[in-house]
């Protein structure tokens, strides 16, 4: 299931899964009310660096 071989593999892989699915569940929780598409076309027009 998580494509490991030793124990500790399997450990490390089981947490990162734990600290994953942790990191979606917060982030599907925000609202992103002031993600509009004007706010989206603000954000992907190009940008002059100084």
């Amino acid at each position: 299931m998580l494509g490991t071989v030793q124990t500790t593999e399997t450990v490390h892989a089981a947490l990162r899964e734990v600290v994953d699915r942790a990191a979606r569940q917060r982030l599907a929780a925000h609202d992103f009310a002031g993600l509009t598409p004007a706010a989206l076309a603000a954000l992907r027009r190009p940008r002059k660096l100084a």
